[in-house]
C-alpha cells in the first residue's frame, strides 16, 4: 500500500512539473513573441528615420551644419574643434575647405520653408517670411546668396506650365523650393523678374503701401546660384543666425523696438529660433541663439522718412540708436559687433598678412520677411491707411511676454515677474522727457507718497539715464506713470500684475498714431493698462485726481 501511494505521489508531481513546466514554456514562447514585435518595429522605425534624414539632408546633429544631396554624402565622423581663422563683423567664423575635409557633407546647397503666403501675387512679398537653411554673404559682390539644390530644378520643371499656357500651376511650391529666375519657360516669376518667393526686409507701414510696387525698396531675396555650390567657405558659430533686415525708423527707440527688433524677434520665434534651455519659459530662461543683424540699404531707392532716406537726414541718428540698444535683441555686445550695412560689412582674419581664401560667410540659418510682423501690422488697411476700429495685436499677450523676458536675459537682467510685484514697498516709477511737461504730476506724486515708507518713488529721465538702468528699474515697478510716446519703449518691461497709467492729452483721441499705440499697450497681458486723459498739465485738480488714482492702486 505503502508503494502505491508513493507511485502516486510520484506522478502527481511529474504531473504538476510537466504543467508548470508547460505554462513557463508558453510563457516563454509569448514573451519571444513579443520581443519580436517589439524589435521589428523598431527597426521599421530605425529604417524611416533614417530614410527621412536622408532625404532632406537636414541633420540638426551634423558639426557644422552643411547640407548635402544625398547621393553625395559620405560617412562622417566627429571632427576635432576648429580654431576662429577671424571674424565678420565682430563674430568668429571659421575656415571650410571642403575638398580636404570629407567628414562634412559634401555640398552646402540651400533649404528653405517660407510661410504667410497668400496668394494674391504682386503683394503676397509684403506677408511672406523665410527660413534658409546655410545662406552666405558674399563680402565681395555685397549680397546675400543661396544654392539651388538639383532636386529644386526638377520640381519647378514638374510643376510649371511656359509662360503662354493660360492655365494657372500645377502645384504652389513656393513655401518650400527655390527657384532659378533664369529660367524661361516659367509662369512662376512676377512682371519685374524677381523670384515668388520674395520677402519684405522690413515692417509695412500703410503710407508705404502705394510705393511703386514692382521697385519697392523694402521687396528682397538672396541671389539664388544655380551652380556648383562653394566648396570654402567662413562658417559662422551654429548659434548664430543671419538676419538681414530693413530698419524705418531706428531714430526712435519705441520706433526701433517694436517695428524692427519685435519683428527680428518674431521671425526666430516663428521658426523655432529663439528656443530655451529648459522647459520654463517663465523663470530665467537660457536662450541658444544669437541673431546677426545685418541692415540692408537700398542702392537704388529708399523709402520716404527710413533710415536710409538722405533727403530725411536721420541715418547717423538710426546707427547711434541701433548701436545703443542692440543688446536687447541678442545681437553682440561685443565693441566690434556693430550693426553694420551690407556695405559695411567686414571680414577680418586673425592672420593679418594671409588673403581670404574665399569671398563667403555662411551661417547654418538665416531668417527674412518682416512685412506684418510689427506690432502694427499690415492686416488693418483700407485704401492704403491702417483703419482704428480694430487692432493688430489681439491675443498676442503671450509672443509680448516672451519677448519682454528675451530682451531681459539678454540685458542681463533677472526675470522679477512675481517678486517686484509682491515685494513691499511698493515702486511707482514716473517717466520724465525733455519734450513731456509732467513736473506737476511729479511734485504732487512726492508730496502724496513721500512720507509713506511702503511706496518708493523712482524718476526716470529717458533723456539722460542708461539703457541698463532704465530698463532694470521698470523691471521691478509697480506702477508705471507715463505719456504715450515713453510708454511704449518701457511698458514692456513691466513685471507681471503691474499697473500702468498713461497721462494722455484729450486733445488728440483721433491721431492715428495714438490709436496704434494704445492698441499695443492694451495687448501687453502681462500688465493693466489704465488711460487718464488730461486737459491742462498745469491743472491742480488733474494731479490731485492721479494722486487718488494711485493711492487705490496701491492699497487694492
Amino acid at each position: 500500500m505503502s508503494s502505491v501511494r508513493s507511485m502516486k505521489g510520484i506522478n502527481a508531481r511529474n504531473d504538476a512539473n510537466r504543467e508548470q513546466f508547460g505554462r513557463h514554456r508558453q510563457f516563454s514562447m509569448s514573451r519571444a513573441f513579443v520581443k519580436g514585435v517589439v524589435g521589428f518595429f523598431t527597426l521599421q522605425y530605425a529604417w524611416i528615420l533614417w530614410g527621412f534624414t536622408t532625404l532632406t539632408g537636414l541633420d540638426d546633429n551634423d558639426p557644422f551644419w552643411i547640407l548635402s544631396e544625398p547621393h553625395l554624402q559620405p560617412l562622417r565622423s566627429t571632427p576635432t574643434p576648429l580654431q576662429p581663422s577671424g571674424h565678420f563683423n565682430g563674430y568668429a567664423v571659421f575656415f571650410h575647405d571642403l575638398t580636404k575635409n570629407t567628414s562634412y557633407h559634401s555640398r552646402p546647397y540651400t533649404s528653405l520653408h517660407c510661410v504667410g503666403e497668400n496668394y494674391q501675387g504682386g503683394d503676397a512679398w509684403m506677408q511672406r517670411s523665410c527660413h534658409f537653411r546655410f545662406l552666405c554673404f558674399n563680402v565681395s559682390s555685397r549680397e546675400f546668396e543661396v544654392y539651388l539644390r538639383p532636386v529644386d530644378n526638377s520640381l519647378q520643371e514638374m510643376v510649371t506650365l511656359p509662360k503662354d499656357n493660360h492655365h494657372p500651376l500645377l502645384m504652389d511650391m513656393t513655401s518650400s523650393v527655390l527657384h532659378d529666375p533664369s529660367a524661361t519657360a516659367s509662369t512662376i516669376f512676377l512682371e519685374d523678374g524677381t523670384s515668388v518667393n520674395s520677402v519684405s526686409l522690413g515692417g509695412i507701414r500703410p503710407e508705404w503701401i502705394p510705393f511703386s510696387n514692382d521697385k519697392h525698396p523694402l521687396k528682397w531675396f538672396p541671389r539664388v546660384v544655380n551652380s556648383v555650390p562653394p566648396d570654402k567657405y567662413y562658417a559662422l558659430e551654429e548659434h548664430v543666425i543671419f538676419t538681414p533686415f530693413q530698419s524705418t525708423g531706428a531714430w526712435d527707440p519705441s520706433r526701433l523696438l517694436w517695428d524692427d527688433f519685435f519683428p527680428i524677434f518674431n521671425l526666430l520665434h516663428m521658426f523655432q529660433l529663439a528656443e530655451v534651455n529648459g522647459d520654463d519659459l517663465y523663470r530665467e530662461p537660457r536662450y541658444k541663439q544669437q541673431p546677426l543683424l545685418m541692415r540692408m540699404v537700398s542702392e537704388e531707392s529708399a523709402l520716404p522718412g527710413a533710415c536710409d532716406d538722405e533727403n530725411f537726414g536721420k541715418n547717423q541718428q538710426c546707427v547711434e540708436t541701433m548701436n545703443t540698444f542692440r543688446q536687447l535683441i541678442g545681437h553682440s555686445k561685443n565693441e566690434l559687433s556693430h550693426i553694420s550695412t551690407q556695405l559695411e560689412a567686414t571680414l577680418r582674419l586673425f592672420d593679418e598678412e594671409a588673403a581670404p581664401e574665399s569671398n563667403l560667410v555662411c551661417a547654418k540659418n538665416g531668417v527674412a520677411g518682416m512685412g506684418p510682423l510689427t506690432s502694427r501690422g499690415v492686416r488693418n488697411l483700407v485704401q492704403g491707411r491702417q483703419t482704428t476700429k480694430s487692432g493688430n495685436n489681439l491675443g498676442r499677450g503671450g509672443l509680448f511676454w516672451r519677448f519682454r523676458n528675451y530682451c531681459l536675459y539678454n540685458m542681463g537682467i533677472s526675470n522679477r515677474e512675481a517678486e517686484a510685484v509682491q515685494t513691499k514697498p511698493s515702486i511707482i516709477t514716473m517717466i520724465r522727457t525733455s519734450e513731456s511737461n509732467v513736473d506737476k504730476y511729479v511734485n504732487a506724486v512726492k508730496a502724496r507718497f513721500s512720507t509713506n515708507s511702503m511706496v518708493q518713488i523712482e524718476n526716470v529721465d529717458t533723456d539722460q539715464a542708461i539703457i541698463s538702468d532704465m530698463i532694470n528699474t521698470v523691471s521691478r515697478t509697480r506702477i508705471l506713470v507715463s505719456t504715450m510716446s515713453e510708454a511704449t519703449l518701457l511698458a514692456l518691461f513691466l513685471p507681471k500684475g503691474a499697473h500702468i497709467v498713461i497721462l494722455r492729452s484729450s486733445n488728440n483721441n483721433d491721431d492715428d498714431e495714438n490709436v496704434v499705440k494704445e492698441d499695443l499697450l492694451m495687448n501687453l497681458s502681462h500688465l493693466v493698462f489704465h488711460r487718464l486723459s488730461i486737459k491742462d498739465v498745469d491743472n491742480a485738480a488733474e494731479a490731485a485726481y492721479l494722486v487718488d488714482v494711485l493711492d487705490r492702486l496701491i492699497n487694492r
